[in-house]
């Protein structure tokens, strides 16, 4: 296919266009017998489907096409031509020749990365060079970072609030179970102090002058027994509640 005529710089002749894409002549073939040139994937295409010269209508084989001239070709490569990064801002004039050197150097074309002049370092096509704004990108990047470590410090303190809750929970419940420890101990102490009153008016009221002193004696027995058992089964019971207490106190404190 031949190259588009309004991207050189001054008029194309007729005699350099290909008359079958109307395009300037790439990689130019002329046919033997009667030196019509065209581009090659053109006139290869042509003959592939009608074996004939599209202009004067002769018979044309593969072997009938040739590599034009020297001169044709000369005359050609010193074309001038616009750069293909003409709308990205290259201004350059380059001959045909050397405009595929010139495309894989020139530096707008958007394929070609280049390092930001400014010095951070980044990679940059020529559309992202026209938009970068380093200073800006530098403090955009910064206020990111300190927004995921804002985040950060917001999710500690949730967890240290959800922690603070729990352990208030468990020293208010601390705080009720030592004031029933304490309830109960009272409650024990007066227990104590009423069997003591209770020996002494027994042993007071109990007659020294009965007759029968064995039956005074086995009915001071059996009052005693009845009191050392109340009192064995209050410490009793007082000591398990001391040790159900103590066992939630050590459990809570984890």
């Amino acid at each position: 296919m031949g190259i588009e005529v309004d991207k050189f710089v001054t008029k194309i002749d007729d005699e350099l266009k290909c008359c079958i894409c109307y395009g300037v002549l790439e990689n130019p073939i002329q046919i033997v017998e009667c030196e019509h040139t065209f581009c090659l994937i053109c006139i290869q295409e042509w003959v592939r489907r009608t074996p004939k010269c599209p202009i004067d209508r002769r018979d044309v084989t593969t072997e009938s096409l040739k590599p034009a001239s020297r001169l044709l070709n000369s005359f050609l490569n010193r074309l001038e031509m616009k750069c293909s990064f003409r709308e990205f801002g290259c201004n350059s004039v380059v001959n045909m020749d050397s405009m595929a050197s010139h495309t894989s150097e020139c530096a707008y074309n958007p394929e070609v990365t280049f390092l930001c002049d400014k010095g951070c370092g980044v990679m940059l096509n020529v559309r992202q060079r026209q938009d970068h704004n380093c200073i800006l990108e530098d403090i955009l990047s910064n206020v990111e970072n300190l927004s995921q470590k804002v985040k950060n410090i917001e999710t500690e303190n949730s967890e240290l609030h959800k922690r603070i809750e729990i352990l208030e929970q468990r020293s208010h419940i601390n705080e009720e179970l030592e004031e029933q420890l304490e309830a109960i101990e009272k409650k024990y102490t007066e227990m104590l102090s009423r069997l003591s009153a209770f020996r002494l008016s027994l042993n007071e009221t109990l007659d020294p002058n009965l007759a029968n002193g064995q039956t005074q004696e086995t009915q001071r027995n059996s009052l005693m027994r009845d009191e050392s058992n109340s009192s064995m089964k209050s410490h009793q019971r007082l000591g398990a509640i001391k040790t159900i207490v103590v066992v939630h106190l050590m459990f809570s404190s984890w």
